[in-house]
């Protein structure tokens, strides 16, 4: 683990193919959400979105019961490039949240760098990409 609190996840050279890997992202983030709709930021991860095609954000549903969930597909509309909503029918916790959008990241996407940061965006998306850019990519 990074000491800013970050995961990467390098990502293995042979993958199955995708209809999505022929998008260019060179990052991926995990954003795990569990009825947040009050809570989230989601102006400044919509502003982040359009500033940084390069980055995929990934906000998983983890099985919200208010309206978190259209709240994402509302914000998937804005940046429908690189925001997407990986959907949990039934809450299975943040970690395994955490877990399952980063294996349908990899699954579906080819990206360089894949990690994880909390949706109260105690670590800004642009504190991530700077590390990620400036300190992981040899």
């Amino acid at each position: 683990m990074h000491p800013l609190g970050i995961t990467i996840k390098r990502q293995m050279a042979t993958r199955k193919k995708s209809k999505n890997q022929n998008q260019r992202h060179e990052y991926a983030i995990v954003i795990s959400c569990c009825n947040e709709e009050k809570r989230l930021p989601d102006t400044d991860f919509i502003s982040f979105a359009i500033r940084h095609p390069e980055v995929l954000l990934c906000f998983v549903d983890d099985g919200s019961k208010d309206k978190t969930h259209a709240l994402l597909i509302g914000m998937q509309g804005k940046s429908p490039a690189n925001i997407k909503v990986y959907p949990l029918e039934k809450r299975k916790g943040k970690a395994e949240a955490i877990k399952q959008g980063m294996d349908y990241v990899s699954q579906n996407f080819n990206v360089k760098l894949l990690g994880f940061l909390d949706s109260d965006l105690s670590i800004r998306p642009e504190a991530w990409l700077q590390m990620a850019a400036t300190k992981l990519i040899p």
